[in-house]
């Protein structure tokens, strides 16, 4: 259904005299965006979440940027749905830098989205949310790029919200044995880097879990750890149902979103984009890498991507390759594969745990912007390293997290592997 902004109510500013917003002393003009954000087919229009993200570098999946700025919307500002399912409510965002921006947003359905100052693992769509943008075209849905400069108002956007999230957020633990171990983070898990011969291949195992924690959260500031029995801090529990279990699939459950891309459909798998030549697959969801330990210099950042086998269960059987990438699972554990299944090239599916393959490389960007890639493993920073899952779906999870440092509401989460890191080390 086409969406436009005559179908919803429209936050009117003409009339009025605008004068753009200052920043701090120095009276820099900045700028203004503002308009309309639509539902559709939601019956109950809950707490809305907008952002704006650089054009250059754009939230996932598309990249790996995150927001400059967002604003929020009470789902007590939406009117009712009209007869074609539609309902709106006006929007507006203050002090936002000269650039280009992508508006994006959802409307959060189950009440559990927190932009925390303390707990960034809160900080996420969880499934039955609806997501949507400001688009050039709702057919295509591409996503429009709004340009500001000079302390503008920009007061026609329309942020249509249309696709209700059917999954999870893809969360998970690091299965390998936990040989180190960082104070206040939980374990840590230690892979080596050769130092001569090359950039030796480096594998670990990721499985999704469920997540069920218990928190305290002020409603307003987002703030946590609150004092225990202060009644103006109820507890918040946070869960996420799962993990996902193929031989008893069921809906809204922690997982990995798998699809194993051939782009072309010379139906062959496509080679990892940037590892040409060097037998990695394309194959979704992504998963990178980011330094957190204190080998960087100041204003500088590392980042990796990592490979996903797509023969993750069973045995592969190179008779069915590449048709589809084999699968199986041995559920009774005897190392056989009990139930074996082809899955077609750009097909999605559920997957309960990723093997994944580093190649000791990563992206240095300096202070200045500048970035060079970095393959000589000599030069690869020691310590500790972020993983991030990312779904096709733009969801994500990342460990570290806070939630290892809150207590676990059921026996199938195990809160301290949430604080488990990638440690480089010679």
């Amino acid at each position: 259904m086409r969406i436009t902004i005559a179908t919803v109510a429209i936050l009117a500013l003409a009339g009025c005299e605008y004068s753009a917003p200052l920043s701090g002393d120095f009276e820099t003009p900045l700028n203004v965006l503002a308009g309309t954000v639509a539902a559709d087919q939601v019956d109950d229009p809950t707490h809305t979440i907008l952002f704006i993200t650089d054009s250059s570098n754009p939230g996932p999946p598309e990249g790996t940027g995150g927001p400059e700025t967002f604003t929020t919307v009470p789902g007590s500002h939406f009117t009712d749905p009209d007869a074609a399912g539609l309902s709106g409510a006006p929007w507006s965002l203050t002090s936002v830098p000269d650039g280009d921006w992508l508006v994006t947003g959802f409307m959060d359905q189950d009440n559990d989205f927190y932009i925390s100052t303390t707990l960034s693992a809160l900080a996420g769509a969880t499934c039955g949310d609806v997501l949507g943008a400001h688009v050039v075209d709702v057919e295509t849905q591409e996503i429009a790029v709004v340009h500001t400069e000079g302390g503008e108002l920009v007061d026609d956007i329309t942020v249509a919200l249309a696709a209700r999230l059917t999954t999870e957020r893809p969360a998970f633990t690091l299965e390998n044995e936990a040989i180190d171990a960082s104070p206040g983070n939980g374990p840590a898990v230690s892979i080596a880097v050769a130092l001569e011969g090359g950039a030796i291949p480096q594998q670990f195992k990721l499985s999704a879990t469920a997540v069920h924690s218990d928190l305290s959260v002020d409603p307003i500031y987002g703030q946590l750890e609150q004092p225990d029995n202060d009644e103006r801090y109820p507890p918040f529990e946070y869960h996420l149902d799962g993990p996902f279990n193929p031989l008893e699939p069921a809906a809204c459950q922690t997982g990995f979103l798998g699809r194993l891309v051939d782009a072309n459909l010379d139906g062959v798998p496509d080679e990892l984009p940037g590892f040409e030549g060097l037998g990695l697959y394309d194959m979704w969801p992504r998963v990178y890498l980011s330094y957190a330990g204190d080998e960087a210099a100041e204003g500088e950042t590392w980042a990796a991507q990592a490979a996903i086998s797509p023969f993750m269960y069973g045995v592969y059987d190179g008779t069915r390759w590449p048709n589809g990438a084999p699968q199986g699972f041995d559920d009774d554990g005897d190392g056989t594969v009990d139930e074996a299944f082809d899955i077609p090239l750009n097909s999605q599916i559920y997957l309960p745990e990723l093997s994944v393959t580093w190649l000791p490389g990563a992206l240095r960007t300096a202070a200045d912007g500048t970035s060079e890639t970095v393959t000589n493993p000599n030069d690869i920073p020691r310590g500790a390293w972020e993983i991030s899952v990312i779904t096709e779906a733009g969801q994500t999870w990342t460990i570290p997290n806070d939630l290892a440092r809150f207590p676990s509401l059921d026996d199938s989460f195990v809160a301290e592997k949430q604080g488990a890191m990638l440690i480089v080390q010679d």
